[in-house]
């Protein structure tokens, strides 16, 4: 899920308007909410062996675009993960690659660091 939450965001980036214009498009809120739903919880098949196969397989072919994005900490970090092939990662260190990845995609006049 997160894996397609994360992919529509980079493809609405890279396909709208907004990215021009630099505003933001309006859109109604979500408010439909089923407590069923929310409750359920969703069976998932995973294999792990495939999936790490893959990741380690995709960061090799675009491990210097990755190190390029990313801060040198979190690029060294995220090299030795895949050396040890102990593929781990935390919250934070996710949500800085993801937004590291998301402030490359902007415009430079609109980024700003504090």
């Amino acid at each position: 899920m997160f894996t397609q939450m994360v992919d529509t965001l980079f493809h609405q980036l890279s396909v709208s308007s907004w990215k021009r214009n630099l505003c933001r498009p309006q859109s109604s809120p979500v408010i439909a909410y089923n407590q069923r739903l929310a409750e359920r919880s969703q069976s998932l098949s995973i294999d792990d062996k495939a999936l790490k196969a893959s990741a380690g397989k995709k960061f090799s072919g675009h491990q210097a675009f990755v190190l390029e994005i990313l801060s040198k900490k979190l690029g060294s970090e995220i090299e030795a993960m895949f050396q040890r092939g102990i593929l781990r990662i935390s919250a934070s260190a996710l949500a800085e690659i993801v937004f590291s990845f998301l402030a490359a995609m902007l415009p430079s006049r609109i980024v700003t660091s504090n």
